[in-house]
């Protein structure tokens, strides 16, 4: 980690930093073990709640020398990736007298070189360096009670107890502004739908962004390089709750290896830098394995069933052997304690999760369908529905088996979040739903049609809530056709704004951050979001959504997205003009003609994996396997001429602006479920209209009326303009009183009352 990197020979030791207690370890297991004080530097042996901190240790020279036979590949070595082999065990005792026991993980330092042009790859550098590491291993812990703790260290070799420290050191928790881990309600009111801080109560709105594939090439320094930005501009506009893909061509630990991670080393201390920004900013993050790691699909390359370390070392013949098979499960399970001992520790981590089951149990299904199918095989036949349920059967057990692994073994907070593709009827029976094994619940849904958000995102969201009754939200969206965000930003504005008002527990999570989102800035959308949303109380005020249309999909103008309070005083939303959809722009916007007329030649605005000279990132002199223009490419781009992407609107006229009183009476929207009265004492409300394509929120005041509502609790709301420069506003609506129209009117003195 960078922070570490700055004290590398600073440190002192333990003793040192440390209360240490009176007495000494057994003659039989002598005191040899060498512990550094790493975090938090600034305060050696004080750590504010909730917060890391860590220790270097050193064990004997003689294990020493063992591991780096292992590691350099010479007989006679000693694996620190295998606890039957080392286990460094460490105890802890709480203030309050609980006894917990993590452990420390083995460690080495890197320093990211980046040299020369990427475009003259003889004379270009793109890796890790190693640099000393005189704390082989490190144990991180995030204490969650204030006062004394203290801690023994257990290095076991072989199986054997080697040496030891016992524990009488400690340190001292103290208070912080950690804001805890992500609290989940027990579903029995709206409230629920949101989470909340553990530490202090409050609610949390999610302000969210996939920021989740590493690239193509992995973690190597010029792609770190390049998400860390990412994730600087996705802090600076308020985001709060992330998604990082553990990938295999990544900072997954057992992958080239099952059981040898040291060729991975360099890209988890990349990962480490991501979880440091995540953990100083306040920023909460799924960790979640892809489900290509046992699917036969070309276009992954290195990272699919065929070359699965698991498959080639334990000569693995099926996908259902790698679920089952008694050495694969036992190498599983060390991976998972490596990736607990290295982040799981962090309350930021909020959820490990395995994404699209489906395409995991898929697999397998496939793999059993033909009992003449190896693992190099081609084209394999459809499963019937018995061997596809059969095969998520076994895969859900897999599944609880790592989660009751990591509960009991490694972190007794951890939570999780498995998703799937898409969601057959298969799957949303409880006895088979992985979404049982979930405490939220994460929907995927693509899509490029204009009722992509009004019809599929919204029921998606409010099926699943009054099914599970857990925090759901909108885990992956966004365009199928990526050269969509080369041209528009409005598809990913729609979607954020829409899924915001929708009852999720924050805004829907665009996958295609390293292919448009955050090259065109697009994520400034959500720092509008997360302004509006500010103050707040979701949670006290039980807020339900709804949506309204002024009609169907084909003729549609308007759209709105609300959710009104339980005590039907106060309501919020998002309202657009639902003509200014990406396929309807083709008039003004020459790239989105081009997109549909499938010149892909003329329209290469933006790359995916470039640095900062222009060129492919590399990773060790090898050109990046796929950039974008590959994309454009191989997708079929053109097609966009068929009913599901048009309405009346597309070849008319594209996008039609609403006009306030143009030709009679100016369009209205509507919310409902709100206090109502048939007397003539209404029940008053302001609505007050927020800007939405500024750098900063606005309240546009002369757009603010005051009206009320009818007998049944509707709210009649006139729309302001919705053109080509404002074709949308977010808005809050504010209980006033129940009075007559002359009292509100003589009270207000306001011009604009209805």
């Amino acid at each position: 980690m960078i922070r570490i990197l700055t004290i590398l020979f600073l440190c002192v030791t333990f003793s040192n930093v440390l209360i240490a207690q009176p007495g000494s370890p057994p003659e039989e297991a002598p005191s040899d073990l060498e512990i550094t004080w790493i975090e938090p530097s600034s305060s050696s042996g004080r750590v504010p709640k909730h917060e890391r901190m860590e220790l270097g240790i050193t064990i004997p020279q003689e294990q020493l020398t063992r591991i780096d036979k292992f590691v350099s590949g010479k007989p006679n070595g000693l694996n620190p990736y295998d606890p039957a082999q080392v286990d460094l065990r460490v105890r802890l005792t709480s203030p309050s007298g609980k006894k917990i026991t993590r452990f420390a993980f083995y460690f080495k330092r890197f320093t990211h070189v980046i040299e020369g042009n990427g475009g003259d790859l003889a004379n270009y550098r793109n890796e890790y360096v190693p640099i000393q590491t005189i704390d082989p291993f490190h144990f991180r812990f995030a204490p969650d009670e204030t006062g004394k703790w203290r801690l023994g260290i257990e290095l076991w070799v072989d199986g054997k107890l080697s040496t030891k420290l016992k524990d009488d050191v400690s340190f001292t928790c103290i208070s912080g502004n950690h804001k805890g881990y992500l609290t989940i309600g027990n579903g029995e009111s709206e409230a629920d739908r949101w989470m909340y801080y553990s530490e202090t109560g409050e609610p949390f709105y999610a302000i969210s962004e996939n920021l989740a594939s590493a690239g193509e090439c992995g973690y190597y320094p010029s792609q770190n390089k390049r998400h860390l930005a990412a994730l600087d501009k996705f802090i600076a506009e308020g985001g709060n709750f992330a998604r990082f893909e553990l990938g295999a061509q990544a900072g997954l630990p057992d992958w080239p290896s099952h059981n040898n991670y040291s060729d991975k080393l360099d890209e988890m201390q990349a990962f480490d830098r991501i979880v440091d920004k995540c953990e100083d900013n306040g920023v909460y993050f799924i960790l979640f394995r892809h489900h290509v790691e046992v699917m036969m699909r070309e276009e992954w390359a290195d990272i699919r069933w065929q070359n699965n370390p698991y498959r080639k070392a334990l000569g693995l013949k099926s996908v259902e052997e790698y679920f089952t098979t008694k050495e694969a499960i036992k190498w599983q399970r060390n991976c998972l304690r490596y990736i607990y001992s290295r982040w799981g520790y962090s309350p930021n981590m909020a959820f490990f999760s395995y994404s699209e089951v489906d395409n995991w149990y898929y697999q397998m299904a496939k793999d059993a369908a033909d009992d003449k199918i190896t693992a190099e095989s081609g084209v394999m036949k459809n499963p019937g529905k018995d061997s596809e349920a059969y095969a998520a059967a076994r895969l859900r057990i897999w599944i609880n088996d790592h989660q009751d692994y990591i509960k009991k073994e490694l972190n007794e907070k951890a939570r999780f979040c498995h998703t799937y593709a898409s969601v057959g009827k298969m799957e949303e029976s409880n006895a088979t739903s992985f979404f049982t094994l979930s405490d939220i619940v994460g929907l995927h849904s693509y899509g490029d049609m204009k009722d992509i958000n009004f019809k599929r995102r919204y029921d998606l969201l409010e099926f699943y809530w009054k099914k599970y009754r857990k925090p759901v939200f909108i885990e992956e969206m966004g365009p199928e056709r990526v050269a969509m965000f080369c041209c528009t930003g409005i598809e990913f504005h729609n979607s954020v704004w829409s899924t915001a008002f929708m009852g999720g527990f924050g805004t829907g999570m665009d996958w295609w951050w390293d292919r448009g989102v955050f090259d065109f800035d697009y994520q400034k959308d959500l720092g509008l979001i997360a302004q509006f949303f500010e103050g707040i109380d979701v949670r006290k005020g039980q807020y339900s959504p709804q949506k309204w249309q002024d009609s169907n999909v084909s003729k549609r103008k308007i759209e709105n997205f609300a959710l009104v309070s339980s005590n039907k005083e106060s309501a919020m939303g998002w309202v657009h003009n639902a003509t200014y959809y990406w396929r309807n722009l083709w008039d003004e916007n020459p790239c989105v003609r081009n997109i549909l007329e499938g010149k892909t030649s003329d329209n290469q605005p933006c790359y995916y994996a470039r640095d900062e000279h222009g060129h492919p990132f590399q990773k060790y002199g090898t050109p990046c396997p796929w950039n974008h223009v590959d994309v454009y490419v191989h997708e079929n781009l053109s097609g966009f001429d068929k009913k599901e992407f048009k309405d009346k609107y597309t070849d008319e006229s594209g996008s039609v602006p609403i006009v306030r009183h143009e030709k009679g009476r100016t369009p209205t929207f509507e919310i409902s479920g709100l206090l109502g009265a048939a007397s003539p004492k209404k029940h008053w409300y302001r609505v007050e209209f927020f800007s939405t394509h500024t750098n900063e929120l606005k309240h546009m005041k002369s757009l603010d009326r005051v009206i009320h509502t009818s007998a049944g609790g509707d709210l009649d709301i006139e729309v302001p303009n919705l053109d080509s420069a404002t074709p949308d506003y977010a808005y809050k609506v504010v209980y006033i009183g129940r009075s007559t129209k002359a009292r509100m009117k003589k009270k207000l003195k306001n011009p604009a009352l209805n």
